[in-house]
């Protein structure tokens, strides 16, 4: 047992245990967040690492590697060597100045990434665009309506407390079907396959109203109560309207694309 040792007494042979203090500096350290550097294998770092760094240096200058590459192009370079390593049985790189090792240049092209991972200018992955703040739970989606007039309530569409994008909707007309917008409250909205629009989601259980949509549109002509999303607000042919929405309801599908359903929550505040 650790923090335990086995003594024996001189005299009549009994066994007993000693305590001993542990030592708790390693673990109190890495807890501490104090990097443990001694831990790093310094003998391999300069046999095998090393020498993959002098390369560059050779080749290119002392400091280049600061300067960063396209996480694709040190990815290649790292299969490359692994390839080589490990299905030709290659354990030297041929076309290496410093004789170094393929996994070391493997390392050297991990190291690289990891030196630039927070500049996104290099990020070149294919799953780059996957990777945006995609919504894996039910998110909070909020409508908070600014303005309303006989040309239409103006207002901000929220996910996750953030402001996503602008809307649009009929003026209030007392929830009369296909000329005015629907009351405030919360909803439960469902993914759906429009006939006109193609996938969108649509507003479930409106009082005395159906088919409320939310897609693309630019002013209260192209909606008959549904909510029409916009990057922002402008006129179009003299009337208010939201405009770059096409783009923006594609990118507001694209930022739900794992979620079937959400509850939306509209408020007014004028």
């Amino acid at each position: 047992m650790e923090g335990l040792v086995l003594n024996k007494c001189l005299c009549c042979g009994t066994e007993f245990k000693i305590e001993e203090e542990p030592d708790l500096a390693p673990k109190n350290n890495i807890k501490e967040g104090k990097p443990a550097a001694s831990l790093l294998p310094l003998d391999v770092l300069v046999e095998h690492i090393v020498p993959a760094y002098e390369e560059g240096v050779l080749k290119y200058k002392r400091e280049s590697w600061r300067k960063g590459f396209k996480v694709s192009t040190m990815m290649d370079a790292a299969l490359r060597h692994i390839v080589s390593y490990y299905h030709k049985g290659e354990s030297i790189d041929p076309d290496s100045a410093t004789n170094k090792h393929h996994l070391a240049g493997a390392v050297f092209c991990i190291l690289s990434i990891l030196n630039t991972i927070d500049r996104p200018e290099l990020d070149d992955r294919p799953v780059k665009k996957l990777r945006r703040a995609t919504v894996k739970f039910k998110p909070v989606v909020e409508l908070v309506r600014l303005e309303e007039s006989e040309q239409g309530t103006i207002g901000i569409l929220k996910i996750n407390k953030e402001a996503f994008c602008c809307t649009l909707e009929p003026q209030d007309k007392l929830n009369a079907s296909n000329i005015s917008s629907i009351p405030a409250q919360q909803y439960l909205v469902k993914r759906h396959q429009s006939p006109k629009y193609g996938g969108v989601f649509k507003v479930q259980n409106v009082p005395g109203r159906s088919d409320i949509l939310i897609h693309p549109g630019n002013t209260s002509d192209d909606t008959l109560g549904c909510i029409l999303l916009g990057q922002y607000f402008g006129k179009l042919l003299g009337a208010r309207a939201v405009l770059n929405s096409g783009q923006t309801f594609r990118e507001f599908m694209d930022k739900l694309h794992t979620v079937e359903e959400f509850h939306l929550t509209i408020t007014e505040v004028y």
